[in-house]
């Protein structure tokens, strides 16, 4: 038996994916447990509500729906109260999420018949660089600097977007905090464009070229005349949050934050 053994070939391969499926488990194991610490009350109840939702093998309706699922293993009375009593600390959520973003970008699914243009587009990159290195060998070093760091390739540069979703409730009359958000389902008479409600507004961090995945790292709720401070708090945080994990500052390339055109540039 043991010369047999030993007269096989190794499988490198196998061997390397071995070690891959080794420390995406450990990664994995890593942010559950760090997950788990950042639910402070009902902890149990709402780390299997959150396997629950991932685990969903089809859209989410309703909370009922959740408590049948395999994942969640309470009934649904707990569900209830693991959503009326229990309590997440956000700052550590928050620094979990930033912590954990994928290194490359969020994950893309492969598209059939992208492969040609894919090379054509590494290639016309890199020609790209090539063009750009050739114009600042003749700038000062200063300029050639900041020029170089405005033109990273964008799987270079990490990149986040900021922006608000509404959350409707027309009806819910006793809820607090209510105001008028733009909505589809706005109810409009022609001149109301608006559905009283709430907003909240995300950052999350953008995958690369032609990919629609998204990495959410933190969320507040907000309002048209807090916008412009929320927005400053939430940007500071994340840019504080990154150089914490050693993921910008130092000689690493600057962070670009994208927002579409209702925020004030001037004023941020």
């Amino acid at each position: 038996m043991a010369a047999r053994v030993s007269s096989r070939p190794a499988n490198e391969d196998r061997f390397r994916a071995s070690i891959r499926r080794a420390l995406a488990l450990g990664w994995l194991t890593a942010f559950r447990r760090r997950l788990y610490e950042a639910l402070t009350s009902r902890a149990d109840a709402l780390f299997e509500l959150i396997d629950a939702i991932v685990c969903a093998d089809q859209p989410v309706t309703s909370l009922v729906q959740l408590s049948l699922e395999p994942e969640f293993r309470r009934g649904h009375g707990a569900l209830y109260d693991a959503l009326a009593a229990g309590n997440i600390n956000a700052d550590a959520l928050t620094d979990l999420l930033v912590e954990f973003l994928p290194v490359a970008g969020p994950p893309r699914r492969p598209r059939p018949g992208r492969d040609e243009i894919a090379v054509e587009e590494r290639a016309d990159q890199d020609s790209e660089l090539l063009a750009l290195a050739d114009a600042l060998a003749v700038l000062p070093a200063d300029q050639a600097r900041a020029t170089t760091e405005a033109c990273l390739p964008r799987g270079i540069r990490p990149r986040f977007a900021i922006d608000g979703t509404p959350y409707p409730r027309p009806d819910a009359e006793c809820s607090p905090d209510r105001g008028h958000v733009y909505h589809d389902a706005c109810r409009c008479d022609g001149t109301r464009k608006t559905i009283p409600g709430w907003e909240y507004q995300f950052v999350a961090a953008l995958g690369e070229l032609r990919s629609a995945w998204t990495a959410p790292v933190d969320v507040a709720r907000t309002t048209h005349s807090t916008r412009l401070a929320v927005t400053t708090d939430q940007v500071r945080a994340l840019i504080g949050r990154l150089e914490a994990t050693g993921q910008a500052g130092g000689g690493l390339p600057i962070p670009v934050i994208v927002l579409d055109a209702g925020y004030p540039a001037t004023a941020l």
